[in-house]
């Protein structure tokens, strides 16, 4: 094997291994946010005491509430309450700009039928760390906040633009990943497409345990 065959390799090895990703300091894991899976789109839920003043600031323009439930996905497939298929496969195929969805909730989320709720256990600093990198994926365009992009899905929730591009491998479950390896979770954020691809990494995971309905 030549030496820029065997460096190559290497590489690709280290960008799949499922290192913790570092944190500003350890701390006692003592604060607890979720995981949702409805088989195909996953999103993070924490609770708005965890999050400091200037992160998040278009939470002003939702209505006050105990829980914040974050997704991403493609600007024009992810607002539709009835998305056709040939949108899906142009979000799938062709790169996109991309929106982040903010859900007020009044309480923590709770499984149900077709839908998996994990609880993960994170010290303050990897939460802190997770909800600043949240904070940074609003695209804002120099502004304090982000403009409204688009209605929600749900009662007073609202999409707001992101950073990122959208497309088949860099899904919503890739976003996902990629926010729990700032909060230092083992998580390998390299190949997630699906759901499925993620949550299986989390359920093996010491810290995660699976919320009850």
């Amino acid at each position: 094997m030549s030496r820029r065959l065997l460096v190559a390799v290497l590489l690709l090895v280290a960008a799949c291994m499922p290192t913790r990703a570092p944190l500003p300091e350890d701390g006692p894991a003592d604060h607890r946010f979720w995981v949702t899976s409805n088989d195909w789109h996953t999103r993070i839920v924490v609770a708005v005491a965890d999050i400091e003043d200037d992160v998040l600031p278009e939470r002003a323009d939702l209505p006050p509430a105990g829980w914040l439930a974050i997704g991403w996905g493609d600007h024009e497939y992810y607002p539709e309450r009835d998305p056709s298929g040939l949108l899906a496969v142009k979000a799938a195929l062709l790169p996109s700009d991309s929106v982040l969805h903010l859900v007020p909730m009044a309480a923590p989320p709770r499984a149900s039928a077709g839908f998996e709720v994990l609880e993960i256990e994170v010290g303050g600093p990897g939460l802190e760390a997770m909800l600043r990198s949240l904070d940074a994926e609003i695209d804002r365009g120099g502004e304090p906040r982000a403009p409204i992009a688009a209605p929600g899905l749900y009662r007073e929730s609202l999409f707001y633009p992101a950073t990122g591009t959208f497309h088949i491998f860099n899904t919503c479950n890739t976003w996902t990943a990629r926010q729990l390896r700032a909060a230092g979770l083992p998580i390998r954020a390299a190949g997630v497409i699906t759901a499925e691809d993620l949550m299986g990494q989390l359920r093996r995971l010491p810290e995660v345990s699976v919320a009850g309905g």
